[in-house]
């Protein structure tokens, strides 16, 4: 698999460290990450984690 190395100032660092779960990898975080690309209406949001419960049932 091919990897890509990027440049963080430090609070982004920290953030990414806060969100770590055990023996978790830094792939992981961002793997699971939700970016919103849009402001998220209650609608959108209803959606988005219905979908999500479905999906892990």
């Amino acid at each position: 698999m091919a990897t890509k190395t990027f440049t963080l100032e430090m609070d982004a660092c920290e953030k990414l460290l806060l969100a770590k779960r055990g023996g978790e990898s830094f792939t992981e975080v961002v793997r699971r990450a939700v970016v919103v690309e849009a402001p998220l209406t209650g609608a959108a949001l209803r959606e988005y984690f219905s979908a999500k419960w479905e999906r892990n049932r």
